[in-house]
């Protein structure tokens, strides 16, 4: 029997991807950051909804995502980039990337 106050455990499968390096080291185990992350990730660090996530990339106002399988993931070096910039358009990120892509 549960202790009182402790969640239920969640349901095995594709629920219960990795965590990112925070939930990771609260729960004791390696300090590993992700290369990509999911919608709902990619929204939770941006500060946004996961629905406005889905309209903003809808219209073209977030970075490009990457497809692995089925799966569309956002590179994390990117999106902090995109953040960093002000969250200009994927246009005018992408333009700002290739300006900037020998400077770097």
């Amino acid at each position: 029997m549960r202790p009182p106050g402790r969640a239920r455990p969640g349901p095995r499968g594709a629920g219960n991807r990795a965590r990112l390096d925070t939930d990771i080291i609260a729960h004791g185990g390696p300090s590993v950051e992700p290369l990509a992350v999911s919608a709902a990730e990619s929204a939770r660090l941006a500060g946004v909804s996961r629905r406005h996530w889905t309209s903003l990339e809808a219209r073209g106002l977030t970075p490009a995502a990457v497809r692995l399988g089925k799966r569309k993931v956002w590179v994390l070096a990117t999106l902090r980039r995109w953040l960093e910039l002000g969250a200009p358009s994927r246009e005018r990120f992408e333009q700002i990337e290739r300006e900037e892509g020998g400077r770097r």
